[in-house]
């Protein structure tokens, strides 16, 4: 069996385990954040269940998969009310290292065409995925908070996967890009779990 299949068998289970988890904690504490969360959780389980479907029945990577790519780039979206709602006090703060590192954080997604090679594409997940690590990182700098950390991490890690995956040609046994993948993985379930901490507090 391609390890792949794997890969993509286990990140579905648990992103969706995640989900419900969020679901569950959110109606206990009637905190919209867990709910907020649980859309980004879900909309990435989804998008990998319908890749690995195409690869179960099909038997082939498709390079280009539009279907997978929406519903990964709402995931991204969730993530960002989730990070505006965790940042809001820095919504007007400009933090000029910061802008910069964003800066490049933007021109790799589209330079890389990351998540697929459409233009507009490429733009509007810059575009998103700036604003999440931008608020993350300024926040972590101001306030040391985990969860923050870990959102411009999980930025990093994804921006990774895709460049790691264009070097790779072999997707049937374990190598850097699965290792890549399910360290994103862990950090995307993490959050979970750094917010449940803080809300504990």
């Amino acid at each position: 069996m391609s390890f792949e299949i794997i890969d993509n068998s286990i990140q579905v289970g648990l992103l969706l385990i995640a989900g419900v988890a969020c679901l569950v904690e959110g109606f206990r504490t009637q905190d919209r954040r867990f709910w907020i969360l649980s859309g980004f959780y879900t909309s990435i389980s989804m998008g990998t269940l319908y890749y690995l479907l195409y690869l179960v029945i099909w038997g082939v990577v498709p390079q280009i998969f539009y279907v997978s790519e929406i519903a990964w780039t709402a995931a991204y979206l969730f993530l960002l009310a989730f990070c505006l709602i965790e940042t809001q006090k820095y919504r007007k703060k400009v933090d000029i290292p910061v802008c910069l590192l964003t800066a490049v954080e933007a021109v790799t997604v589209i330079g890389w065409q990351i998540p697929c090679p459409s233009c507009l594409f490429s733009a509007v997940f810059a575009a998103i995925t700036a604003m999440i690590f931008y608020y993350a990182v300024v926040d972590f700098r101001n306030e040391k908070r985990k969860l923050t950390f870990f959102m411009a991490i999980l930025i990093v890690l994804q921006l990774m996967l895709y460049i790691v995956s264009a070097f790779m040609n072999d997707f049937t046994q374990f190598n850097l890009y699965f290792a890549v993948d399910l360290l994103l993985m862990s950090t995307m379930c993490s959050l979970f779990f750094f917010l449940k901490k803080e809300q504990n507090r």
